[in-house]
């Protein structure tokens, strides 16, 4: 069957290095899942396909490009950076499952910082627990 994926070969013929030389690697240097996982896209032609499709909960849908979301969350990253938040601080975020949680997360993997999601159904005590124990850093 044509395009069929052999795990076994694959999995012989498998090296880190090879791994490690197919991603891609920031302009400068180094390695963040965000650039390779939007910004990368953007500049290898994809930037017009659809990266996150959200469904609400009346069915309606939106759609977010790869360029949409490099964008939005190099904006988010420069705002980190702008209120002083540096590489390995921790951020944290109280939002559903909705586009600016995906936004916030990236944004916040751009800026080299430490991004932990809470929710709501978490419910106060283990918030309040969660906080605590991470430190966050507050402005």
């Amino acid at each position: 069957m044509a395009g069929r994926f052999d795990y076994d070969r694959e999995r012989q013929t498998f090296s880190w290095e090879k791994a490690a030389a197919a991603i891609p690697r920031l302009p400068a240097g180094g390695l963040n899942i965000a650039h390779v996982a939007l910004d990368a896209q953007v500049d290898s032609g994809h930037g017009d396909d659809i990266a996150l499709l959200c469904v609400d909960e009346t069915g309606g849908t939106t759609r977010h490009t790869y360029a949409d979301l490099a964008a939005a969350t190099s904006r988010f990253a420069h705002l980190l950076g702008a209120l002083g938040v540096g590489p390995g601080d921790r951020v944290m975020s109280l939002l559903g499952r909705q586009v600016e949680q995906y936004v916030t997360a990236l944004g916040t993997l751009k800026n080299r910082s430490v991004f932990s999601p809470l929710f709501s159904s978490f419910g106060p005590e283990p918030i309040r627990q969660r906080l605590s124990s991470a430190r966050p850093r507050s402005w």
